[in-house]
């Protein structure tokens, strides 16, 4: 049995789905406990549409900057694996071979 559910691949997942719910619905719960206004929660918890805006900002600058060293990283791989590649190697054929002309 504990075989079974060490290599389920569907436990995993169902946990995930359960704590999300019961995350959704505890933050409901503190919303609607909330509802009158924001005047008793401490001064961290306060948003606006500006600090939502400076979050969104903050995120999306943080993820193109991750998109473009991934981007470049990779570049530099493909560079470095083309340079071990040579129009010369063992099976390169002198020029006066290949002519005729030995």
């Amino acid at each position: 049995m504990v075989e079974n559910v060490r290599t389920s691949l569907f436990l995993v997942p169902m946990v995930g789905v359960v704590l999300a719910v019961a995350t959704g619905l505890t933050t409901l719960a503190i919303d609607r406990r909330m509802r009158q206004g924001v005047s008793d929660l401490p001064l961290g918890l306060s948003s606006t549409v500006d600090s939502a805006r400076a979050v969104l900002t903050t995120i999306a600058g943080a993820t193109i900057t991750v998109a473009g060293i991934a981007f470049s990283v990779s570049l530099l791989v493909i560079q470095l694996g083309s340079s071990q590649y040579s129009p010369r190697g063992d099976l390169a054929v002198p020029l006066g071979v290949a002519d005729g002309a030995v």
